[in-house]
């Protein structure tokens, strides 16, 4: 944002903090769904999501209206981030297992 539409750096704090709080919520979302959904299929969400969010972030411009591009790729690549990152914390460690 800073090279692209010449912002200051607390202008896209400020910009970013939207990002931050939905990113709590989508947290909470994707931890209770981790016991109604195979682990593959969150992940599989969270790649989606992480694609979607950053394709919308390659048409933005000088003169994008914020509300139009950036806010909803911000809010969609943190599901992304929150999906993966949850199961990867809750799934990988019991792939590690070694019985003797």
């Amino acid at each position: 944002m800073q090279d692209v539409q010449h912002l200051s750096p607390l202008y896209i704090a400020v910009r970013l903090l939207p990002q931050a709080l939905v990113g709590l919520i989508w947290s909470y979302i994707g931890q209770y769904l981790m016991s109604k959904i195979p682990g593959r299929t969150i992940m599989g969400i969270g790649g989606i999501a992480y694609l979607v969010g950053a394709t919308l972030q390659i048409f933005v411009r000088e003169n994008t209206s914020y509300w139009a591009l950036l806010f909803p790729s911000l809010c969609i690549t943190v599901i992304g981030a929150d999906f993966q990152f949850i199961v990867s914390n809750v799934c990988y460690p019991f792939t590690r297992l070694v019985i003797p």
